[in-house]
């Protein structure tokens, strides 16, 4: 009798999943009926993120807003990331809806909102409260960067995806001034890159051609709007761009929209100045974090720190952040 090669017992031996293989369930995979939705929290270009409770935990639940090719690509782009992230420092993952509609991503939720919504309001940060914040991404940075095997590009930080998360019996304000823990969120840009297994920092030191303007322009690293190829180090750049609005108070670029502020960072080698701060500590670890030039000089003319690779940078601002916050505030 003959079968198909799909059903055949050879079928494994030469490199084929049989049908009935590919329909079990991922562990992650979760029923909408144990779902139920509430108040709508968010929205973004492709989904909508509810309050949600799922055996009585509440969690956050972000619905797709339609079942197009580029949404449905996102969605499954981001659970294949945020199935394999394991941090203190980034968003919990806890299942999703892929088979049908409603398209459903769960995760933890952070009740203590957004660094963008904390800092919409007219409350400044406290310096010593800055450098937390700076610590908690700056730790789940290394971590993506430095992953075994595949470590990743986040290649969208900004204050919208650096996310509060404390007890659900303190205020929102406690949490976000006071006691909370902030974690990188949004993974739909995030990509992984190949692993030189010859080198400590290989991965980090070659660059791969990649989507050039992804991300949001305030924060986004020139060699990205220049279309060029790149690696890991434009999440630092990110980073350098949020630190510096944690301790300025103000956003980088100030005066200018987001893409002429990217368009002069990349083609101008314009960097913001510093008022607040100018002369402190961060204000060289700022500086460190941005790309150097052909030459191997600061583009802003400070001297490169003795290693670009980010390995070295993540250790770099993780120990001069741990010493600012011991400096008195």
């Amino acid at each position: 009798k003959m079968v198909g090669l799909g059903d055949s017992d050879l079928a494994s031996s030469l490199g084929v999943v049989p049908q009935k293989l590919v329909d079990i369930d991922p562990e992650w995979e979760m029923d909408p009926a144990n779902l139920v939705i509430n108040e709508k929290l968010g929205e973004g270009e492709f989904g909508i993120v509810h309050k949600a409770r799922w055996f009585g935990t509440v969690v956050a639940a972000k619905m797709l807003k339609g079942s197009s090719d580029i949404a449905l690509g996102d969605f499954r782009g981001e659970i294949d990331i945020l199935r394999r992230v394991h941090h203190p420092n980034a968003v919990q993952f806890f299942g999703a809806c892929s088979k049908r509609e409603p398209y459903i991503l769960v995760t933890e939720l952070m009740n203590g909102g957004s660094l963008a919504d904390a800092f919409q309001g007219l409350q400044a940060f406290p310096f010593r409260r800055a450098i937390q914040i700076a610590l908690d991404a700056a730790r789940g940075l290394a971590y993506l960067h430095n992953r075994r095997p595949s470590p990743i590009i986040h290649r969208d930080l900004k204050p919208g995806n650096l996310m509060f998360t404390g007890s659900p019996y303190q205020s929102r304000h406690e949490i976000i001034f006071k006691t909370g823990v902030c974690k990188l969120a949004d993974f739909g840009l995030s990509k992984t890159l190949p692993v030189n297994r010859h080198a400590d920092f290989g991965y980090l030191d070659s660059k791969y051609r990649m989507t050039g303007e992804t991300g949001s322009y305030r924060y986004m690293a020139p060699e990205v709007f220049r279309h060029e190829p790149y690696n890991s180090s434009v999440d630092v750049y990110s980073y350098s761009m949020i630190l510096y609005q944690l301790v300025e108070g103000s956003h980088p670029f100030a005066g200018m929209d987001p893409i002429s502020a990217a368009k002069n960072a990349a083609m101008a080698d314009l960097r913001p100045s510093f008022v607040q701060l100018s002369g402190t500590i961060p204000t060289s670890l700022l500086r460190a974090c941005q790309p150097f030039d052909e030459s191997g000089a600061a583009c802003d003319g400070v001297p490169p720190v003795s290693c670009s690779a980010f390995g070295e940078r993540s250790r770099l601002s993780i120990h001069s952040l741990a010493e600012c916050v011991s400096c008195p505030a």
